[in-house]
């Protein structure tokens, strides 16, 4: 996790077979090792950012419908740079949180930026779960997480059922961006037994 680049691991399993439970014992695990910010896709969702900004604002601490200033603020508190910069990131993550994001390359940045900034402090841990249901432009914004992310403890931490493989096999197959993919199989007759 405090490696010095930007990861990704992938959790491949059917629905049911427990890979929302195994991230969130991971995030348990980490404990006070780093900051986790936790995305949930949702099937049909039309809003491709909204849950990674829900994720960023509960992190930075913003009141949902915040004023102005006090998003301001929790930016200026958390991301060093020059005036300009810090102004920057503050309107494109206020349009993010409005539901009205920027040029895609602009949104990558704004995110981007504010996790680098939180990463200056301890290591941090994105988890996206459910990512099969993550449009396309969000799939792009993953994969150019871990691109991008030289320099940056990053582990970006995604699970998904095996229909991910379809949709965007290169976030699916090691190499490249990707280190590590695991694909979780239903118990044997023996582990079951033991398990009830």
């Amino acid at each position: 996790i405090a490696a010095p680049a930007a990861r990704m691991a992938v959790l491949l399993g059917s629905p049911g077979l427990g890979k929302s439970r195994l991230l969130a014992e991971f995030a348990r695990r980490l404990g006070e090792r780093a900051t986790v910010l936790s995305v949930q896709c949702v099937a049909g969702s039309g809003a491709t950012f909204a849950p990674l900004a829900e994720a960023l604002r509960a992190q930075l601490r913003v009141e949902e419908g915040g004023s102005p200033e006090a998003l301001r603020a929790a930016i200026d508190a958390v991301v060093p740079g020059d005036e300009a910069e810090r102004a920057g990131i503050a309107a494109g993550f206020a349009a993010l949180l409005a539901g009205a994001p920027a040029l895609p390359e602009e949104t990558f940045f704004v995110v981007r930026r504010l996790l680098a900034a939180l990463a200056t402090k301890q290591p941090v841990v994105l988890v996206i779960d459910d990512l099969q249901w993550a449009s396309p432009l969000l799939l792009d914004f993953t994969e150019h997480l871990v691109q991008w992310g030289a320099g940056v403890p990053l582990l970006v931490l995604v699970a998904a059922r095996l229909e991910l493989r379809d949709a965007r096999s290169s976030l699916t197959t090691p190499g490249g961006g990707v280190s590590d993919v695991v694909t979780l199989g239903g118990l044997d007759a023996g582990a079951a037994m033991r398990l009830a």
